[in-house]
């Protein structure tokens, strides 16, 4: 059977983390004040930055293999230059508090709001797209999950079922919850969490 045993930092106590990553030969681990790298080949925990407030992460994405992304359902994602160690608050910035993060596979920065819709920006910060209900196809501006899927970004909602958006031309369309359609609708209009496996389904 396969045993699992905590991870600790150098004076053994339980490092308690709410968000990883794969990096380099190991992961990245946020604990509210620090992001932390694991070395599984040399088994050993080390801290990299520290960051501006305490706050747990909801998710980390890599950029590259040296600009990490650290969402924490503030206004604000955090970009960290982990080469150098430094923090910037202020580049991706929303209106409302974040929901979810995303890096597609043109490197767009997707950033889904609590009521502000759905942000798109390059990875120096530009912003590229803001959608809307009131601009676009969107029907909920307050969006819960992001993933991709054979060329699409899949939007989970709070209200508006899942929604659509194609990469290539920006258009959205909807799947709603239709009581009484079995296999052919989702299962309710709020959807909390997407995933998509590395068979793209």
């Amino acid at each position: 059977t396969d045993r699992f045993y905590p991870l600790t930092d150098g004076e053994g106590n339980i490092v308690h983390a709410h968000a990883g990553c794969s990096w380099k030969k190991g992961f990245l681990l946020d604990n509210g004040s620090r992001i932390l790298y694991y070395d599984k080949t040399e088994k050993k925990l080390s801290p990299l930055c520290e960051l501006p407030d305490f706050r747990w992460a909801n998710k980390l994405c890599l950029i590259d293999e040296q600009t990490l992304l650290v969402q924490n359902r503030s206004n604000s994602v955090i970009r960290i230059a982990l080469d150098k160690g430094e923090v910037d608050i202020t580049t991706f910035h929303t209106s409302f508090p974040s929901t979810d993060l995303l890096v597609d596979s043109l490197h767009q920065i997707w950033i889904s709001t609590a009521g502000d819709g759905l942000h798109c920006f390059s990875p120096d910060g530009t912003p590229l797209h803001h959608y809307t209900t009131a601009n676009s196809g969107l029907n909920d501006n307050h969006q819960q999950s992001l993933t991709q899927c054979k060329g699409h970004l899949l939007i989970g909602t709070r209200n508006g079922g899942l929604n659509i958006l194609k990469l290539a031309t920006g258009n959205i369309w909807q799947m709603k919850h239709v009581p009484g359609d079995g296999q052919f609708t989702v299962p309710g209009n709020n959807i909390n969490r997407l995933y998509t496996d590395r068979y793209d389904n």
